[in-house]
């Protein structure tokens, strides 16, 4: 709420003092961060740039270039404000000094958790503290509960799709079988980004070309490109950059890549980002997946659907013999709709119930039970659950036997803390009398950094 408040009050002020992003500055800082929007200085189609954006910052058009025009806003204002603004050369100085002055110091960490392991208490010390620390030890109120289970993964398992079912789905869902025109690349690439003058961008083409004389002369190119491109995502992979398809490029390298025959080597081409030289390892036009290659796919996902579908009415019908009687029994339920039934142990309300996986409605449902319940079917990472309660532990003052882990990890930590503390004061008697701060800290059993 403050944030949207604040934006107001940015852009009633601007309105007020004339402050406005332009269209131009939004289209040189979007060229910025976005070069592929643009080829050369002409924006790329709608569509691709729409699909870079959602890509890039996962924003539809609109929401970026809100974004993006608030940004420069506000970087207008902090220049309204910096402007007035100067440093004495004292001041500077003095910042100098504050960012640039180093120590050089010995320290040693002294970690208590580091220390726990070779505390070993007694059982006459874990008592003492149990008995003088008992009212922080309380066992809260613990349930368990017997489950029926419709396992869906059991139900898509048993599910069969006949060849006519697959044939009907393949031709529902073609489009999605479409394979575009695409080629799988590899490239070198060298950067102009930050070159400015013309000098520095021929000199940047000049070492181009010796690379591409290099090929000719038979250089392997992915060991070429390992030594001289500067695209650090795919110079380790010999300039491998996989498939791409049209469109998913700029223009000067679509136009180079998909002319080139398969397994062939382009001359330098000139894109905003550079020069590249760019090896076909193969091509494929836009066509689509026949039945027998995606068949597998549509074959899992049909069952998986299937079986949804019918675990669903399954529920449904179970939910319908529960409200006809809320006091059914849990193994009549079990045996009329073929569920496998098992139990969970006790469990508080803090304490993940991992039976189900991630299902915060059972454990609500779990606390809500009353005896003789059994709760409607609950959604479950596993399937459908029926729950009927089995046992409540009630909340109470937690005894030795119940707490001894926690009381032992306690004892352990505090000894831990206290031997810390005691090392860390020794070593320091050590050094203020005298001994090095290194022999001192290895007789203590610490190990000496400085920096």
């Amino acid at each position: 709420m403050n944030q949207l408040v604040f934006e107001k009050e940015i852009h009633y002020e601007a309105d007020r003092l004339n402050i406005t992003v332009t269209n131009e500055e939004m289209a040189t800082t979007i060229k910025q961060i976005l070069p592929t929007a643009f080829n050369g200085d002409s924006p790329v189609g709608m569509d691709q740039y729409t699909a870079q954006v959602q890509q890039r910052f996962q924003m539809t058009v609109a929401s970026f270039e809100a974004a993006l025009r608030n940004e420069l806003l506000m970087q207008k204002f902090q220049k309204l404000v910096t402007d007035g603004i100067s440093a004495s050369p004292a001041e500077l100085k003095d910042q100098f000094n504050y960012q640039n002055q180093k120590v050089k110091l010995d320290y040693a960490f002294i970690k208590p958790e580091d220390l726990e392991a070779k505390i070993t208490p007694d059982e006459a010390e874990l008592k003492a503290y149990y008995e003088k620390s008992k009212s922080k030890y309380q066992e809260p109120e613990r349930r368990s509960v017997r489950y029926a289970l419709l396992d869906v993964n059991k139900i898509k398992s048993a599910t069969v799709i006949s060849d006519d079912e697959l044939k009907k789905l393949y031709e529902d869902s073609k489009t999605q079988f479409q394979v575009p025109n695409r080629v799988h690349v590899e490239h070198i690439l060298l950067f102009t980004t930050g070159k400015t003058t013309e000098a520095e961008i021929t000199e940047v083409q000049n070492r181009a070309e010796e690379v591409l004389k290099e090929l000719k002369k038979g250089g392997k190119f992915e060991d070429l490109a390992k030594k001289y491109s500067e695209d650090k995502q795919t110079k380790d992979k010999g300039g491998d950059l996989g498939w791409l398809a049209q469109g998913q490029t700029v223009a000067a390298f679509e136009k180079a890549a998909f002319s080139t025959p398969k397994g062939g080597i382009s001359d330098v081409v000139k894109t905003e980002y550079g020069f590249h030289i760019i090896k076909v390892l193969d091509k494929e036009t836009a066509h689509t997946l026949p039945l027998d290659e995606v068949k597998a796919q549509l074959l899992v996902n049909a069952k998986a659907n299937k079986g949804e579908a019918d675990a669903n009415k399954i529920s449904d019908k179970i939910s319908e013999e529960i409200r006809k009687s809320n006091r059914i029994s849990l193994d009549d339920l079990a045996k009329q709709f073929n569920l496998d039934v098992a139990e969970t142990a006790p469990v508080s309300a803090s304490e993940p119930l991992l039976y189900f996986g991630n299902a915060p409605a059972v454990k609500d449902e779990l606390f809500r039970l009353q005896q003789g319940q059994v709760s409607m079917p609950l959604k479950t990472d596993r399937g459908y659950v029926v729950l009927t309660l089995k046992a409540v532990i009630p909340a109470h003052a937690g005894t030795f036997e119940e707490e001894r882990n926690k009381i032992l990890a306690d004892v352990k930590r505090e000894k831990a803390v206290q031997l810390a503390k005691a090392k860390a004061e020794e070593l320091e008697r050590r050094v203020r009398g005298g001994e090095k701060f290194d022999s001192a800290a290895k007789a203590l059993g610490l190990e000496a950094k400085n920096e």
